[in-house]
C-alpha cells in the first residue's frame, strides 16, 4: 500500500511539471505570436510610408503628360488617406513611374543602371 501511495505522489507531481511546462510553452508561443503580429503591422507601416514618400517624390515636370494626370490623381487620393485605398494595378503604375524616371536620371547623368530595381 505505501508502495502504490509513493508511486501515485511521483506519478502527480510528474504530471503538475508536465502540465506546469505546457503552459510556459503555450504561452511562451503566444507571446511570439503576439510580437511578430505587431512587428508586421510596423513592417506594413512602414512600407506604406515608404511607398508615400518615393511617390511623391516623383519629378511630374518629367513625365509625359497623361502619366502626369495619372498620378496627380492617385497621389491625391492617397492624401489623406492610406496607401491601401490604391489597387494593385495602381501601385504598380506608381512605382513603374518611379523606376521610369529613375533610369531617366542615371541615363542623364551618363551612368549605367546597376540592377533591376536598385
Amino acid at each position: 500500500m505505501t508502495i502504490i501511495l509513493a508511486v501515485l505522489i511521483v506519478l502527480n507531481a510528474a504530471m503538475l511539471v508536465a502540465v506546469w511546462r505546457l503552459y510556459r510553452r503555450t504561452s511562451r508561443v503566444a507571446e511570439e505570436s503576439r510580437t511578430r503580429a505587431v512587428g508586421e503591422q510596423r513592417a506594413r507601416w512602414m512600407r506604406e510610408l515608404e511607398a508615400r514618400e518615393r511617390w511623391a517624390a516623383l519629378d511630374l515636370t518629367r513625365l509625359h503628360p497623361v502619366n502626369r494626370h495619372e498620378v496627380t490623381q492617385l497621389l491625391r487620393r492617397i492624401e489623406g488617406a492610406s496607401t491601401r485605398v490604391l489597387t494593385t494595378r495602381e501601385r504598380e503604375f506608381l512605382d513603374r513611374m518611379v523606376e521610369a524616371e529613375r533610369r531617366e536620371t542615371r541615363r542623364a547623368a551618363g551612368t549605367r543602371p546597376l540592377a533591376p530595381g536598385t
